[in-house]
């Protein structure tokens, strides 16, 4: 059976429930991509490092939600 067909099946046996957790997982992929393009686009590995350093510290700190400000580039010539 093709690769299509399993997936169809597993869809099938899942029932209804399975429809939007396909549709969530697409969407949260294409938000990884996206975020991923975003930082590769900004060309200073260092500001995603700090990003990913201040997540890890707030969360080894106990902090639930966390909103990171940045003040904008230099508009570029």
């Amino acid at each position: 059976m093709s690769q299509i067909g399993t997936l169809v099946q597993t869809l099938a046996k899942g029932g209804p429930v399975m429809i939007p957790l396909l549709a969530c997982s697409i969407v949260a992929l294409a938000v990884v991509v996206e975020r991923l393009a975003f930082w590769w686009r900004q060309g200073d590995p260092g500001s995603a490092l700090r990003a990913l350093e201040l997540a890890e510290a707030a969360a080894q700190a106990g902090v639930g939600k966390l909103a990171i400000a940045v003040s904008p580039r230099e508009a570029r010539r």
